[in-house]
């Protein structure tokens, strides 16, 4: 098990294969994965039309499937700082509060 006071890298929570608690903080963890990846593209790839009509409309702004996403990865956030992958989750929040990754975060997510 890990110990509270250690951040654990995502490398360490794929080899050790013990990190979790259970199936469903796995599953959670391979969401917020999914979630990072397909919204980091989302953000690299959005047209300034898009966002000129997000900021036109800002009320139908937890309707687009971006916001959707967002709300999945905020939801897995207090599991990873729980197992101690703190690296990870200040990756998660970078990304949907700033709309980019860190320095530390990168393909390797």
């Amino acid at each position: 098990k890990a110990n509270k006071n250690d951040s654990k890298s995502f490398e360490d929570c794929i080899v050790d294969g013990d990190c979790f608690e259970n199936d469903i903080e796995r599953i959670f963890f391979v969401l917020a994965i999914t979630c990072y990846h397909v919204l980091r593209l989302r953000f690299k790839t959005i047209s300034p039309n898009e966002i000129n009509s997000l900021s036109y409309r800002p009320w139908l702004r937890h309707l687009m499937w971006e916001s959707v996403l967002v709300y999945i990865i905020w939801d897995c956030i207090p599991i990873l700082e729980k197992r101690g992958y703190h690296n990870f989750a200040v990756c998660l929040l970078e990304l949907i509060l700033l709309g980019t990754e860190g320095l530390g975060c990168g393909d390797d997510v």
